[in-house]
């Protein structure tokens, strides 16, 4: 409830239907589609439809807060990092979601039916402020032409975040990412890091 309650807080000046949006996605223990979020709150689900149907201004609004939170919580003399990282998202039963491939998952440790969104954090020892994503696909889904890494995925994002003026110590990223062009990528930009780097691997 406390978390809930500075949820709320944050939220207070912004817009309703985010807000709404948001308390039901926290409230929520069952799936997160509109019919059983708005039952787990005790509303209509035509407000969280209604919010979805504008999903690209409202995305736009809360990257928006998202950027202005990252700015006033900086804090001089305490490291921030800005972390990157793909994630797996298990979709095995799934049959027709955008950007749904298949992938290999760090836990199950076999190829699975996935959705793999590349996030962007800012991190520092008071707190972790998620500000973008964007979706890794397979080549043979999106097509030769379409398809980007996750290293350019990556890259790309950082370029953004550094177009947008985020203020950040050093970049950390996982094993994925000790590539010759992810090093030529961060030395061209004057970029510090630290990336995990497997034992196996050789640069």
């Amino acid at each position: 409830m406390c978390t809930l309650q500075r949820v709320i807080n944050l939220l207070k000046n912004v817009n309703t239907s985010i807000r709404t949006y948001v308390v039901c996605l926290i409230l929520s223990s069952g799936r997160k589609n509109c019919a059983e979020m708005a039952r787990s709150v005790g509303i209509s689900s035509k407000p969280l439809y209604t919010y979805l149907s504008n999903a690209g201004v409202h995305s736009r609004e809360i990257e928006d807060i998202l950027f202005s939170y990252a700015k006033e919580t900086r804090i001089e003399g305490i490291k921030r990092t800005l972390v990157l990282d793909p994630t797996a998202i298990i979709k095995r039963y799934a049959r027709s979601i955008e950007n749904l491939c298949r992938d290999r998952d760090g836990c199950t440790r076999h190829v699975e039916q996935v959705l793999v969104p590349v996030y962007a954090s800012v991190v520092d020892e008071n707190v972790k402020i998620p500000l973008c994503l964007d979706f890794w696909v397979q080549e043979k889904v999106i097509g030769k032409k379409r398809y980007k890494s996750k290293v350019q995925i990556t890259q790309k994002l950082i370029a953004y975040l550094k177009h947008k003026r985020l203020e950040f110590d050093f970049i950390s990223l996982d094993g994925a990412f000790p590539t010759p062009d992810m090093f030529a990528f961060l030395k061209a930009n004057g970029l510090k890091f630290i990336i995990r780097i497997p034992k196996s691997r050789c640069i």
